[in-house]
């Protein structure tokens, strides 16, 4: 048995200690982190440079000496010196801006357009250098004054009156929790307080199991005197409601304690009881009043314009209250236009903080970015910091050809952290980034990464984790023309990523790595198949948890097709490995399996079946499941190493099956006996026996020399490249 349920962790550090030593040194050598020279003098500048610098001012001239003091006005100086001030031209020269250490505020984005083409900014490579604080572009207004309310001990200060109603609170660099009801009893551990401490509604306004009129999007009926008419500023108060896979924000509109109904201000997007079951009945209570009574919370009274807050342990410690409010969803917008587009913007060792969500938490997921690009080409965004942002935090949008994500750090984040929200994007590398602590605000279906593209869109080297979602999410969007030769052209490659403790819990139904049509597009256009075609290889996917379903490591939906998955490591996850949920032409070969369907009812692989699928059993389906490792020991009688579901045209073979506990019986697809599956032609040459792990209950899943898997033709997996190499970050 395992010493520890966290065991991948140990996994996970193994790695990153090989990682950590020889590439580090080499990238001292070579170049700092950030990929600036060591000696910036010794580097080729552009012949123009704008410096700004906090001690600088607009009305200087913007040399070194003489710096300005706002990265506005040093784009606009730049478009002056460069002679493009009319909209649409382009420059032809490269210019640079360098940014000294330091905070710089702004109250609206920067934007770049396509007279701003070929410019780099940046923070001050010998500010770098010196490892001083990188360039920040803050866009939150500064709370101060706090002064002790009495009786109750609180702190409070006034807003002013040009700061926008916020819904966010950072103090002293932490994002704080708004006061709530229930209380949350861990703030930061797995879960985040949500599983456990949370309210339950009572019923619909109209009864309904999945599919609700629309009047149940209106309220809901809750219990006993869970929502109170007399709650100070009521029409302020917020309700967020767990569904399925998705949670939404509803504002309080009226309260009748006598039925205990409460009707929303807004109608919702997704019915109430629509998946109660799925859901658990849900919700907290969000900006009232009386639940500010736990260290850490806050309250603003958009009528007083005053914002109280309960201290920490650590403000004390700390010496202080340094806090921000968010104003400003986006800090920087390239936009170009279809016909002028923004060519050869790079962004490089900055840091984008303190983002709002842009007004309001209603709807679904929201369409901005605090870094957002549109109809840019070329661009480069590397050794960058996107954190404590209310919207995602870096969004792709139309048009976007050529982009390099690289090198960078985002977290804390109120949606996705990298959202290409455009099918048409083409030749897109997200490498050696951080993405951690995402979905903070929003909860319909949050991504630490979320890709579409038409083209060459690789998602290599990162590192993902700590989202109520899936971790890398790939699609979402109409599918290709099927490939017609062999081998053929991949439009998505994800590959020696880690995604790790992903789920939390919170959610339901989705993968550590997630291929997904969208909107059920290949069933309602009655396509004999969705082709997205994805390799997904050399991954490290473990810690998967759901609320109530579905957990995968691996997962394809709404009939997605040709995807391969090799040469992965999918262990300790609630539900199953691999899940390949209709669709044709997949192709599982080289995985290993471990540890996996932690959570009840789970299985180690699953297949097609009639969840979700409207034209059941007129579906395509097939895959091929060869030379992967099943190691199972989830604690739980009766195993099933696949779910009872469709295995029309799928081949099994030169697979290792094995249980280091006795008490389990294994069952295979179609809940067959080990003999009954094989009589059915399936795994003729596979086995079921010890694959000789190192040491599987600590993270150690390499093989022996004398493995049976090995054998059968199984390349035992080098994960060691797996994850971000020297990222400045971390």
């Amino acid at each position: 048995r395992r010493s520890s349920p966290r065991h991948h962790l140990s996994c996970i550090s193994r790695i990153s200690t090989m990682q950590s030593v020889a590439v580090f040194v080499v990238a001292l050598v070579v170049q700092n982190v950030f990929g600036l020279p060591l000696h910036p003098a010794q580097s080729q500048l552009p012949s123009l440079v704008i410096f700004v610098a906090t001690n600088g001012s607009d009305s200087n001239t913007g040399t070194e000496q003489a710096p300005l003091a706002t990265l506005e006005a040093a784009v606009e100086i730049l478009r002056a010196k460069r002679n493009v001030t009319a909209p649409g031209s382009r420059p032809s020269d490269p210019a640079a801006i360098f940014l000294r250490s330091g905070s710089y505020n702004i109250g609206s984005a920067v934007t770049l357009d396509s007279r701003d083409s070929f410019l780099t900014i940046e923070t001050y490579p010998s500010d770098v250098a010196a490892k001083q604080p990188l360039a920040t572009i803050n866009t939150a207004a500064p709370i101060t004054g706090w002064r002790v309310d009495t009786p109750s001990g609180w702190l409070e200060a006034d807003v002013p009156a040009n700061v926008p109603n916020f819904t966010q609170l950072f103090v002293n660099g932490r994002r704080q929790q708004r006061a709530r009801i229930p209380n949350v009893a861990n703030r930061t551990g797995p879960g985040r307080g949500l599983i456990s401490d949370t309210l339950r509604w009572a019923k619909p306004l109209a009864p309904c199991s999945h599919t609700c009129p629309d009047v149940d999007k209106l309220g809901v009926v809750f219990q006993d005197t869970d929502i109170k008419p007399s709650w100070h500023n009521l029409n302020d108060v917020q309700l967020l409601f767990f569904h399925s896979w998705t949670a939404t924000w509803h504002t309080v509109g009226s309260v009748f304690p006598d039925n205990a109904t409460v009707l929303f201000k807004n109608k919702g997007k997704t019915a109430i009881g629509q998946f109660s079951s799925q859901g658990g009945r849900r919700y907290i209570v969000e900006n009232v009043l009386e639940g500010l009574d736990a260290p850490g919370e806050w309250y603003f009274d958009t009528v007083d314009r005053v914002v109280k807050y309960i201290q920490e342990p650590e403000d004390l410690l700390e010496g202080g209250i340094d806090a921000f409010a968010p104003v400003t969803e986006t800090a920087l917008l390239v936009q170009g236009t279809a016909t002028a587009p923004v060519v050869g913007v790079t962004l490089r060792a900055l840091s984008f903080q303190h983002g709002s969500e842009g007004g309001s938490r209603e709807g679904s997921r929201p369409d901005s970015g605090h870094v957002q690009l549109e109809y840019a080409n070329n661009t480069v965004i590397t050794g960058c910091e996107v954190a404590r942002v209310g919207v995602h935090g870096v969004v792709v949008s139309d048009g976007v050809y050529g982009l390099s994500i690289l090198n960078s750090y985002i977290h804390d984040v109120g949606g996705d952290g990298i959202s290409m929200l455009a099918s048409d994007s083409r030749d897109v590398l997200i490498n050696n980034t951080v993405v951690n602590d995402t979905g903070k605000i929003f909860m319909w279906q949050p991504a630490g990464i979320r890709v579409r593209g038409a083209h060459n869109i690789v998602v290599t080297h990162n590192r993902v984790g700590n989202g109520p979602y899936g971790g890398i999410l790939v699609g979402w969007e109409t599918g290709v023309t099927p490939p017609t030769t062999v081998p053929y052209t991949f439009v998505f490659t994800v590959q020696h990523n880690i995604v790790h403790d992903y789920g939390l819990g919170i959610l339901s139904d989705f993968g550590g790595i997630y291929v997904s049509s969208y909107d059920n597009t290949c069933f309602f256009a009655n396509k004999s198949t969705c082709a997205l075609p994805t390799l997904v290889d050399h991954n490290l996917v473990t810690g998967g948890r759901h609320y109530n379903y579905g957990s995968e490591g691996f997962y394809t939906d709404e009939q997605v097709s040709w995807t391969t998955v090799t040469n992965n490591l999918f262990h300790d996850i609630g539900d199953a490995g691999i899940y390949f949920h209709c669709g044709k032409s997949h192709w599982a070969s080289n995985n290993i399996l471990a540890y996996n369907a932690q959570q009840a009812h789970g299985a180690y692989f699953k297949s097609c079946n009639a969840g979700g699928n409207p034209t059941w059993p007129n579906i395509p389906h097939g895959f091929t499941f060869t030379r992967n490792i099943a190691y199972v020991d989830a604690g739980t009688p009766g195993q099933q190493l696949s779910t009872d579901s469709d295995y029309r045209a799928t081949i099994f073979d030169n697979n290792t099956y094995f249980t280091p506990n006795q008490r389990l019986a294994l069952q295979f697809p179609e809940r067959t006996t080990w003999n009954q599956w094989r009589a059915t032609g399936n795994d003729t040459h596979s086995v079921m026996g010890d694959p000789q792990f190192v040491d599987p209950a600590h993270g150690n899943f390499d093989l022996k020399p004398s493995s049976p898997a090995i054998a059968l033709g199984f390349v035992p997996l080098d994960l060691s490249n797996a994850g971000p190499h020297g990222n400045p970050f971390v």
